[in-house]
């Protein structure tokens, strides 16, 4: 009879996913490292003023969990922070013109800025998800101690 279940995946792309566990897929050597955040950066100049505000406001409480890297700082910016700007945005539009627009032939519909508004704000929950910004992300998060095991490894005589 023949193995069973699916292939296992290769310790690199595990590596590369953040989800490698010498425990279970053997020790190959160091994970690679990037270093960790410790000092709040100041804000990138592209950001606006709802963008510097996130930053400002959440990336410290990110960097006091000690898993924040050089690396996630980018995508933080670029994404989480920027989209923060977008709703604000879509936010002045609505406020200026109203959340539903006259076509020429009379019909009333939804402006498009509504539609915008509820993309920009599922980018910002699919970013808080990512780095952990939610309680239902937290909870699955896995954060040992140095030097401790894994409470699914159980000795084994």
């Amino acid at each position: 009879m023949g193995k069973r279940g699916p292939r296992k995946e290769p310790a690199v792309v595990k590596l590369a996913r953040g989800t490698f566990r010498s425990d279970r897929d053997g020790d190959i050597g160091q994970a690679p490292k990037t270093p960790l955040v410790v000092d709040c950066p100041p804000p990138p100049d592209y950001l606006g003023e709802h963008g510097r505000n996130a930053w400002l406001d959440v990336l410290p409480g990110i960097i006091e969990g000690g898993y924040f890297t050089q690396l996630d700082l980018r995508a933080f910016g670029r994404g989480y922070c920027r989209a923060h700007d977008e709703v604000a945005k879509c936010d002045a539009v609505l406020a200026e013109e109203g959340e539903h627009a006259t076509a020429e032939s009379g019909y009333v519909c939804q402006h498009p800025a509504v539609n915008q508004r509820f993309k920009w704000l599922d980018i910002i929950r699919r970013y808080e998800d990512a780095f952990w910004l939610n309680p239902t992300a937290r909870s699955g998060k896995q954060v040992a101690a140095p030097g401790k095991r894994s409470v699914a490894r159980r000795n084994r005589a």
